[in-house]
C-alpha cells in the first residue's frame, strides 16, 4: 500500500511536532517534511514531492496565501489543506478557498494537552488528508482518461 505523503507548513514548532508526530503514527501516511514558512515550503514540496500539503493561512514572511498563489502557479493539482485560526470563514479564508486550497481546517484547540492534541490530528485532519487527496486523485483520472467512444448507429434494415 502507498503512503501518504505529507508536508507540514505552521510558523509554530509545537504545531508542527504535534501534527507531524501523529500523522507519523497513521500506518498509510508518512511527514515528508516540516516547514515553518512559505519559502521553505516551496522548496520542500520540489525536493520532496509530496502527496498532500497542510499550510497554515496566517504565517510571517510569506504567509499561507501567497505561498498557495506561488504553489498553485508550479503545482495545479497538489492537494492543499489549510489550516485557520477562525471558526467561521473570513476573508482570508474565502480568499485561500479562490487560490485554490481544496479545503479549510480550524486550527489544533490550544488548550489540553499533547495527547489529545494528537487525538484530534488523528481524528479531524487525517481523515480529511485522505479524503481530499483521494478526490483529487479521481479528479485527475477522470481527467486523464481517454474519452469513450460513441456507441455506433443502430443498422436500419428495410423489406423490400
Amino acid at each position: 500500500m502507498k503512503r501518504l505523503r505529507v508536508l507540514v507548513v505552521d510558523d509554530a514548532v509545537i504545531v508542527r511536532r504535534v501534527i507531524a508526530q501523529a500523522l507519523g503514527r497513521e500506518p498509510d501516511m508518512e511527514v515528508v517534511g516540516t516547514a515553518s514558512d512559505g519559502d521553505l515550503a516551496l522548496g520542500v514540496i520540489a525536493e520532496q514531492g509530496p502527496d498532500v500539503v497542510t499550510l497554515d493561512i496566517d504565517m510571517p514572511g510569506l504567509d499561507g496565501l501567497e505561498t498557495l498563489r506561488r504553489l498553485r502557479a508550479q503545482w495545479p493539482h497538489l492537494p492543499v489543506v489549510m489550516f485557520t485560526g477562525v471558526s467561521a470563514p473570513g476573508v482570508a479564508e474565502l480568499e485561500a478557498l479562490a487560490l485554490g486550497a481544496d479545503d479549510l481546517i480550524p486550527k489544533l484547540p490550544h488548550e489540553g494537552n499533547m495527547v489529545n492534541a494528537i487525538e484530534w490530528v488523528s481524528r479531524r485532519l487525517a481523515p480529511r488528508l485522505r479524503e481530499v487527496a483521494a478526490q483529487v486523485a479521481r479528479a485527475r483520472a477522470l481527467a486523464a482518461a481517454p474519452p469513450r467512444p460513441a456507441p455506433a448507429p443502430a443498422a436500419c434494415v428495410t423489406a423490400g
